[in-house]
């Protein structure tokens, strides 16, 4: 029983890799071991999806800091509005991780 206790510990703060090898181990007291992995796999997926989506989500709320020009004199300028919002987007992503690695 502790096992399974240790295992659901690690799941609880995000360290999968760890539950793996507590359910893995040969003494582990866990039964069906394939199908608890599968079903934590599942999990895993899905959470990661969910994180995904919904910084896709607030990445489409991202609101420019300045309007392209239709000028094709102003390339410059479009192009620096290109890498700003690219900048925003990479900076919430970075965000995201930050924050999910965090717990």
């Amino acid at each position: 029983m502790n096992r399974a206790i240790n295992a659901t510990i690690a799941l609880i703060e995000g360290r999968t890799d760890i539950a793996k090898e507590v359910f893995r181990d040969p003494t582990s007291d866990v039964k069906n071991v394939p199908e608890v992995l599968a079903r934590l796999e599942a999990v895993v997926n899905k959470a990661a999806a969910k994180a995904i989506r919904n910084g896709l989500v607030r990445a489409l709320a991202l609101q420019p800091t300045s309007i392209p020009k239709k000028d094709p004199a102003a390339r410059a300028e479009n192009e620096k509005c290109f890498f700003d919002g690219v900048g925003a987007v990479e900076a919430l992503f970075s965000s995201i991780v930050y924050d999910l690695e965090r717990g």
